[in-house]
């Protein structure tokens, strides 16, 4: 495809994961959003850069970018994790809303997420647990667009590391989402 492979500016950091699609910036066309060490930016379906959504030399990204209409308003957010914070950006870089970046209240490390309708409502929800090193506590949570947790959550996934994306699905079609964390001790 004309303008790819793509390399970075050394700069820029190493690309931390996968690159979501969707039309992150709000202008009616499908953008590459990509995730380095250090920010989060879109590029064009022909690999031009249009616009830094987020940078900071001083916050590593954890996870790779998440996209999603959370509170239905027809305007994608973008989610993603900084070492112990969940930040949910408007596609100007700007915060959602006042409640993220929300941070982990241990001040753990946080995991990749997952994005899914879990509680019944139309608006997806964000799932994502601790990454801590091996024999520490870790917990599971589930936290809605406005960064309120439900009745339940948070769980104590115990001495299991997190590791990998959390997986949100109606397995029996019945319409309840159970959600497996994998964890490289044991599934939670």
């Amino acid at each position: 495809r004309p303008g790819f492979p793509l390399y970075f500016d050394s700069g820029l950091g190493s690309v931390t994961g996968p690159v979501a699609l969707g039309d992150a910036d709000a202008d009616g066309e499908v953008e590459l959003v990509v995730a380095t060490n250090y920010s989060v930016f879109t590029l064009s379906p022909g690999g031009q850069l249009e616009s830094f959504i987020w940078q900071d030399n001083n916050m590593q990204l954890t996870s790779p970018v998440s996209l999603a209409d959370l509170d239905l308003d027809g305007d994608l957010e973008i989610v993603f994790t900084t070492g112990a914070q969940l930040n949910v950006l408007n596609h100007d870089g700007s915060n959602f809303s006042s409640a993220w970046p929300w941070t982990e209240p241990g001040g753990k490390d946080l995991g990749k997420v997952a994005l899914a309708n879990n509680w019944g409502t139309f608006q997806p929800e964000i799932f994502v647990g601790t990454h801590t090193q091996y024999g520490e506590p870790n917990t599971a949570y589930l936290l809605g667009y406005n960064g309120t947790m439900p009745i339940g959550w948070p769980h104590d996934l115990g001495n299991n590391r997190m590791y990998g994306t959390p997986l949100v699905d109606s397995f029996d079609g019945g319409g309840s989402s159970p959600v497996i964390f994998p964890t490289l001790d044991r599934p939670a």
